[in-house]
This record gives structure tokens, C-alpha cells and sequence, in this order.
């Protein structure tokens, strides 16, 4: 199946604390092997995503990411090195990656509670059934 990374990273989060729930033991199993091909996906775009870091970024003495004050956000050597990356990365989350998804049926859920965030995050995952183009 055909999902874009910037759902995936996006999302995975939210996915693993779905794993988290009570599910049937068919509905866990399933959405633990979904997210195992997940972070294989998401494994590539990180070392693409590294690799834009390693050209546009900044680097201090000891060659690690130089951080803005704030000790979270990466420093880049110039305002064009910003603007570049952030259209590279733009064009890397719009990559579709290609994630062996196995769908479940709603049944399969059981009658665990979910929260329209948590429903959203995986409803690729959901048979409803229609067939897919």
C-alpha cells in the first residue's frame, strides 16, 4: 500500500499507543506487524532525512548538529541552507512510501474505545469492505 511519509511520521506515535490498548489478540498482532513495516519504511526516510541534515546543516567541533539556544532546533549555515532544506524535506514527505499493510475489520477491534485522532491515524489499516483501486 502506497502511504506518504509525512503520514507515517506523522502518525507512527499515535499508532503505537493503539498498540498499547487492550486489543483482540488478531486486531494486536496485526497492528504490531503493520507497525513493524512502518519503521522499516520509516528507517529510509530517516537516512534521507540525515542526509539533507548533512548538507544543509550546521556542525560543531565535535561534528555533531549544531543547536539555536532553544537545544532542540538544528542550526543551519545559512538562510538559503534553511530554505533549501525545508523544500528538500517537503518533497521528501510527500514521497509515497510502499508499506506492506494488512487490513482489519472494524469487528476485529473488538469493543475497545477509540478517539477520532486514533481512528483517523488508521483507518488505511480498516477493511470497510470497498475495493481498492
Amino acid at each position: 500500500m502506497k502511504v506518504k511519509n509525512r503520514k507515517l511520521v506523522g502518525e507512527i506515535g499515535l499508532i503505537r499507543q493503539i498498540a498499547q490498548k487492550q486489543l483482540p489478540v488478531k486486531a494486536s498482532y496485526t497492528l504490531l506487524r503493520n507497525i513493524d513495516h512502518i519503521e522499516s519504511a520509516l528507517g529510509l526516510y530517516e537516512k534521507e532525512r540525515k542526509k539533507l541534515l548533512d548538507k544543509y546543516a550546521e556542525k560543531d567541533k565535535g561534528g555533531k548538529y549544531a543547536l539555536l539556544p532553544d537545544r532542540k532546533t538544528v542550526k543551519f549555515k545559512d538562510t538559503s541552507s534553511k530554505d533549501s532544506f525545508q523544500r528538500d524535506m517537503d518533497i521528501l514527505l510527500d514521497i509515497e512510501a510502499d508499506v506492506d499493510i494488512r487490513k482489519l475489520k472494524l469487528d476485529d477491534l473488538g469493543d475497545v474505545h477509540f478517539s477520532v485522532s486514533e481512528l483517523s491515524a488508521i483507518e488505511y489499516m480498516i477493511d470497510d469492505g470497498k475495493k481498492e483501486k
